[in-house]
C-alpha cells in the first residue's frame, strides 16, 4: 500500500508540474512547504493530530465489522462539550481545566453515537445510516450555538466562530528546533498505545478477537454481543469527540465551524488503508497530514482546489487498489494436467505411481 501511495504521489507531482509550466519548480516547493522545513513538519504534526483519534474512532468499531461514518459529528459534538466545560469552569487550573475538557469531549461524543449504537444491537439498524444522518445534525447544532448562545459580540467572515478559550484551557504548545506543535500529539500517540496493548493482552482484547469472527463464535464463547457492540460504537464516539476537543484547545482556539476539514471522513480512508490496526494509524495519519500540506502548497502555486483533490483521489485510488490487490498472489498454472487426472487410453490399462510417504 505504501509503496501505491509512493507512486501516486510522484505521478501527482508530474502533472502537477505539467499544470504549472516550467517557470516554477513544484518539488522544491513542495518539498520545503512539508517535511523540507521546520515550519512544514510541524504543520504535519498538527494536522496528524487529529486525525490519529479520529482515525482510532474508525479502525476499532472496523475489526469488528461496524462502520462508525459519524466521526465528523461527534467531532464537532465532543468539541462543543468541551467548549462549554471550559467556557463555564473558566476559573480552575489550568491542568484540571484541561483534563475536564478532555472527558468532557469523550462524553459528548460517545452520547452522540448512543442511539445508533443502540439501534445497531437491539433492532440491527446498520449503523452506517444513523451515524452518517447525525452528522448532518451536529452541523445545524453548531450552526445554532454560533449564530445564538456564542455568538461573539463583533464577529466577521464567512466562519462561524466563538469566542476564544480562555488562556488556562488552551493545551501546552512544544518547540524542537523549527518544529512547532502542542501536547495533544503526546495524548494522541499515547492514547494509541494504550488501545494497541488492551486489544492484545487483556480478557477485553482477546473478547473483541472472537468478535471479529462473527456473532456465532462470540455468542458460543459467551460473550454478551450486544453490550459489546455498544461499549465498542461509545468507545468510538469518544475518541471521535476527544479529537474534537484537542484540535479546538491545540490549534483553533475557538469553537468554529472551521473546526474540521473532513477530518471525520478522511479518518475512514486512514482506517481503511492501516487494514484496522492501530498502530499503522499512525504513519498513515502522518502520511495524510503531509498530504495536506502539499495540498496547500500546491494551491498557494496556482493549483485550483479541484485539481488538488483530483490528486488525492488518485493517490487514494491507487491505495485502494493495492489493498485489494495484496489479497491475491499469482499461481504458475502447469501447462500439463497431472499424471494423475490423465484418462488412460480405452483398451490400455492405467498405471498409477504411488509417491512414497
Amino acid at each position: 500500500r505504501m509503496g501505491a501511495i509512493v507512486i501516486g504521489i510522484a505521478i501527482g507531482s508530474v502533472l502537477a508540474q505539467w499544470k504549472i509550466g516550467p517557470d516554477e519548480d513544484v518539488y522544491s516547493t513542495v518539498f520545503l512547504n512539508t517535511v523540507g522545513t521546520g515550519f512544514g513538519i510541524g504543520n504535519i504534526l498538527v494536522l496528524a493530530t487529529p486525525l490519529i483519534l479520529a482515525s482510532l474512532a474508525v479502525a476499532i468499531p472496523y475489526r469488528l465489522r461496524l462502520w462508525n461514518i459519524g466521526g465528523e459529528g461527534q467531532l464537532y459534538m465532543g468539541a462543543w462539550a468541551a467548549a462549554l466545560v471550559g467556557f463555564t469552569l473558566r476559573g480552575l487550573p489550568s491542568p484540571l481545566l484541561q483534563i475536564l475538557m478532555l472527558l468532557g469531549a469523550a462524553v459528548g461524543g460517545a452520547l452522540w453515537i448512543l442511539a445508533p449504537a443502540i439501534l445497531r444491537a437491539y433492532l440491527s439498524v446498520h449503523e452506517i445510516v444513523t451515524t452518517l444522518l447525525l452528522n448532518f445534525v451536529a452541523t445545524f447544532w453548531t450552526s445554532y450555538w454560533l449564530t445564538g448562545p456564542w455568538r461573539p459580540a463583533s464577529s466577521a467572515g464567512g466562519v462561524l466562530h466563538s469566542d476564544p478559550l480562555p488562556a488556562n484551557a488552551l493545551l501546552p504548545q512544544i518547540s524542537v528546533g523549527d518544529v512547532q506543535f502542542h501536547v495533544g500529539l503526546f495524548i494522541a500517540v499515547l492514547i494509541t498505545a494504550l488501545l494497541a496493548w488492551a486489544l492484545s493482552n487483556t480478557r477485553l482484547g482477546f473478547a473483541l478477537q472472537i468478535m471479529s469472527s462473527g456473532e456465532r463464535a462470540a455468542r458460543y464463547a459467551g460473550i454478551p454481543v450486544r453490550r459489546a457492540t455498544i461499549g465498542v460504537l461509545l468507545c468510538s464516539g469518544a475518541l471521535a469527540g476527544v479529537a474534537g476537543a484537542v484540535e479546538m484547545m491545540g490549534d483553533i482556539h475557538t469553537f468554529a465551524t472551521s473546526l474540521s476539514g473532513g477530518t471525520g471522513y478522511t479518518a475512514i480512508v486512514v482506517a481503511v488503508l492501516a487494514g484496522g490496526s492501530l498502530a499503522a494509524v499512525v504513519p498513515f495519519a502522518l502520511m495524510f497530514g503531509g498530504l495536506d500540506t502539499a495540498a496547500l502548497s500546491l494551491r498557494v502555486m496556482g493549483i485550483s482546489n479541484n485539481a488538488a483533490f483530483a490528486l488525492t483521489g488518485l493517490i487514494l485510488m491507487l491505495a485502494a487498489a493495492a489493498q485489494v490487490l495484496a489479497k491475491y498472489r499469482l499461481v504458475k498454472v502447469a501447462s500439463q494436467p497431472p499424471a494423475l487426472n490423465r484418462l488412460p487410453a480405452p483398451g490400455a490399462e492405467a498405471a498409477v505411481t504411488v509417491p512414497k510417504r
